[in-house]
């Protein structure tokens, strides 16, 4: 659902289409923080967290650090080859996954 969301709504905000260049960042935002982040986050945060978000779990603050980070860096590499109009985005697509990070290491 979070990696399909995006990019059915933009399909469908489009009007059924094929993507312009001003769409195609959004679009993908749901692969980026769950392909990418949420591996990185996986892989950093086993190795290198040591701070669990709840007793029971394994999820680590670092982890959703490296999430946020690794999502931002992805981005930014994006809307330089993509779309470089883009780029002012960009906080706006952090503090969208700033608050994604912190509920999905508060689930276990």
């Amino acid at each position: 659902m979070g990696c399909a969301f995006p990019l059915c709504a933009t399909f469908i905000l489009i009007g059924g289409g094929v993507f312009p260049d001003n769409w195609v960042v959004w679009s993908l935002a749901g692969i980026i923080f769950l392909g990418l982040g949420d591996s990185a986050a996986a892989i950093f945060g086993k190795n290198f967290g040591s701070t669990k978000w709840r007793d029971l779990s394994n999820k680590t603050k670092e982890g959703s650090t490296y999430c946020i980070l690794f999502s931002g860096f992805t981005y930014i590499f994006l809307t330089a080859f993509i779309s470089t109009y883009q780029f002012h985005f960009f906080m706006c697509f952090i503090f969208a996954a700033i608050p994604v990070a912190i509920l999905e290491g508060c689930t276990f």
